[in-house]
């Protein structure tokens, strides 16, 4: 294969593949891995400072959700730590949530009609529709659920209950003659 060929398979750039070779040439397989592998996170609070947490985490804010217990942290002890760190740091307490999360909820979408005609959705939106050459109104109009056809449009000074009732969703037919 050639480092095009590579470089497309591995989604990197071909330079990268070259590397990679390098590294593959100089070390075997275990050159590949990340070179940051089994080290601590230079972004992991030190250790005093998780010592100090764990401390008024298990005495003072004891029955603090994780939330309340950052603000806390943050503005009574001055200890600056994000929500997910004051969470992994009081699971590493070994103590439970103080309430179990609630589960997603369900939202199942409404299935379109099926036929034109069946259901007509009607909204109206504010806005400076003529920008400075005129007042600023609302657009009422009607769409067709099964199709989503524009069925029709009506600008009124404000949106309000006559604009929806003159929305002719059946234009009459004018006699040809």
């Amino acid at each position: 294969m050639t480092g095009r060929e590579v470089a497309a398979a591995l989604d990197v750039t071909v330079r990268q593949v070259w590397r990679l070779k390098r590294r593959f040439e100089f070390a075997g397989a275990a050159g590949l891995l990340h070179r940051s592998r089994g080290r601590p996170s230079p972004l992991r609070p030190a250790a005093r400072l998780r010592q100090r947490v764990s401390q008024v985490l298990t005495t003072t804010y004891r029955d603090f959700n994780d939330c309340h217990a950052t603000e806390k942290l943050q503005e009574v002890e001055g200890l600056a730590l994000s929500r997910p760190t004051v969470r992994r740091l009081r699971q590493a307490l070994g103590r439970p949530a103080k309430r179990r999360r609630r589960p997603r909820q369900y939202r199942a979408r409404r299935e379109p009609r099926t036929r034109m005609g069946a259901l007509a959705q009607l909204d109206a939106s504010p806005f400076a529709w003529l920008e400075a050459r005129g007042p600023a109104m609302s657009l009422h109009g009607a769409i067709n659920d099964a199709t989503g056809t524009v069925l029709a449009l009506h600008f009124r000074p404000t949106e309000d209950l006559h604009g929806y009732t003159t929305v002719e969703l059946f234009p009459r037919r004018l006699p040809v003659g």
